[in-house]
């Protein structure tokens, strides 16, 4: 069902807020409107996110852990699941997104994931880079690098 405006106050509210891109948060902070911070919060919302949370947002949403579970044995298929999954998630968010995941074995059972997630907004790029560690094919630690 698509929601229409009923003044023409709400209507010019309606319409920034389809113009703007926005991440809401619970609290006294409100809509979060700068595309770096947009970028870092929403990581860190996937990385918290627990499968069972995600069935709430009817598959809008993502969750690290959940990806983990998933393919936690095949880092191959974790990273392509990964590069798929973040690609639709920051569409959704941004202008254009360029995901890439790659990793690194370190021993039979710990490797770490190379995340470098990129982004377009109103022509500037921004870009953010995660190192997963992995061990015992859990997740053990993220390193993160974020830059415009």
């Amino acid at each position: 069902m698509t929601r229409t405006p009923n003044s023409v106050s709400e209507s010019l509210l309606w319409s920034i807020l389809m113009a703007v891109k926005v991440w809401p948060m619970l609290g006294g902070r409100g809509w979060i409107t700068d595309p770096n911070e947009i970028l870092s919060v929403s990581f860190a919302h996937t990385l918290a996110a627990d499968e069972s949370n995600i069935h709430l947002y009817n598959g809008n949403f993502l969750s690290m852990v959940g990806l983990i579970k998933k393919y936690n044995s095949n880092p191959r298929l974790l990273c392509n699941a990964i590069e798929s999954q973040y690609t639709k998630f920051y569409n959704r968010l941004f202008d254009r997104s360029n995901i890439s995941a790659s990793y690194i074995m370190n021993d039979d059972l710990s490797y770490s994931v190379v995340l470098n997630i990129s982004v377009m907004l109103n022509g500037i790029d921004y870009s953010l880079q995660h190192n997963l560690e992995m061990n015992e094919y859990t997740l053990t630690n993220t390193l993160k690098g974020i830059s415009k």
